[in-house]
C-alpha cells in the first residue's frame, strides 16, 4: 500500500527535484506514508514482545524495553531542534505584513501555495484583517466555488458561474470580473492578486496593469494617471519593519526561506 502510494505521488506531483522547495515538498509527504511505516513497526514489536515472553525471562525483556525505550529518547533529541518550529513565526509575520499592506474593505485574489494557505488561515482561523475579501483564484475554476461566494462576499459580483480563460454565458474572464467591480462600481476598494496573476489569464491587460504594492499587485485600470513621485513616496519603503535578513540561514526546502526570499524580492523591485 505505502509503496503505491509513493508511486502515484511521485506520477501526479512530477516535480524537479533540482528545485529546494519541491525537494522539501516531496519530503514532506514522505510523512504519511511515514506513518504506516510506524504503525507496521509498533505492531511487529509487540509481536517481538510477546514471542520474546515465550523463551526468555522478565529481565532480558526489561531490558530490550529499556534498550529501545533509550533508542527512541536518543533520537528524538538528536532531531528535535530539525522539528521544533515553536519558536519560528517567519511564515506569520510574512502574511500579516502582506495583509497590512492592503487597503481597507479590499479585495485579496490569492494565488500560490504560501499566499492561498497563510491569508486565509490568519483571516479565518485568527479574525486577522476580517474586513478584507479573500478569494483563491484557483477555487473559482471549480462549478461549486463561485456560487458559495455569491453566498459569502455579497459586496462583490460575479458576472457568471465560474472564472475560466474566455466569457460565455456561464463562465467570465478576470477582466469581466475586474470591469464590472471596478467599474460600474464606482464604491468598490481595489482588487490586488498575491503572488501574481495566472500566467494564462492575461484577459485584464486590455484594461488593467498590475501595480506592485509590495508582495501584491492593484490591478490598475489603464486610463488613471499615477504619479510616480507619490508612488515611492508610499510603497518605497514598505517592509522597512521586517526583521529578518537577506541572508538568514532558513533551510532552503522550507516555507521561511521561501517567504524571506519573497519579501526581500518586494523590496529590491519596487524601484525596478
Amino acid at each position: 500500500m505505502i509503496f503505491t502510494y509513493q508511486i502515484f505521488f511521485s506520477w501526479r506531483a512530477n516535480l524537479d527535484v533540482e528545485n529546494d522547495l519541491y525537494l522539501g515538498v516531496i519530503e514532506r509527504f514522505y510523512m504519511q506514508t511515514d506513518i504506516g511505516v510506524i504503525i507496521f513497526v509498533a505492531t511487529g514489536y509487540k509481536d517481538l514482545i510477546l514471542y520474546f515472553k515465550k523463551y526468555l525471562n522478565n529481565t532480558i525483556i526489561y531490558i530490550f524495553k529499556a534498550i529501545s525505550i533509550l533508542l527512541l529518547l536518543f533520537w528524538q533529541g538528536k532531531n528535535f531542534d530539525l522539528c521544533n518550529f515553536s519558536n519560528t513565526s517567519v511564515v506569520t509575520d510574512y502574511a500579516k505584513l502582506v495583509m497590512d499592506t492592503i487597503p481597507h474593505n479590499s479585495t485579496i485574489f490569492t494565488h500560490g501555495d504560501l499566499s492561498a494557505t497563510t491569508i486565509p488561515y490568519l483571516q479565518l482561523c485568527e479574525n486577522y484583517r476580517p474586513d478584507l475579501k479573500i478569494i483563491d483564484m484557483e477555487l473559482m475554476t471549480y462549478n461549486w466555488s463561485v456560487p458559495r461566494l455569491k453566498n459569502t462576499i455579497k459586496s462583490l459580483e460575479f458576472p457568471a458561474e465560474q472564472w475560466h480563460l474566455r466569457d460565455t454565458e456561464t463562465t467570465f474572464t478576470l477582466n469581466r470580473f475586474l470591469k464590472v467591480n471596478i467599474f460600474e462600481k464606482e464604491t468598490t476598494p481595489g482588487v490586488y492578486v498575491c503572488i501574481g496573476a495566472h500566467q494564462e489569464e492575461i484577459s485584464y491587460q486590455k484594461s488593467f496593469f498590475l501595480l506592485p504594492i509590495g508582495v501584491c499587485h492593484q490591478f490598475y485600470p489603464k486610463d488613471n494617471d499615477i504619479s510616480l513621485v507619490s508612488y515611492i513616496q508610499k510603497y518605497g519603503y514598505l517592509y522597512d519593519s521586517w526583521p529578518y535578513s537577506y541572508d538568514s540561514k532558513f533551510d532552503p526546502k522550507s516555507w521561511e526561506y521561501i517567504a524571506n526570499r519573497i519579501i526581500w524580492d518586494a523590496k529590491y523591485n519596487i524601484f525596478f
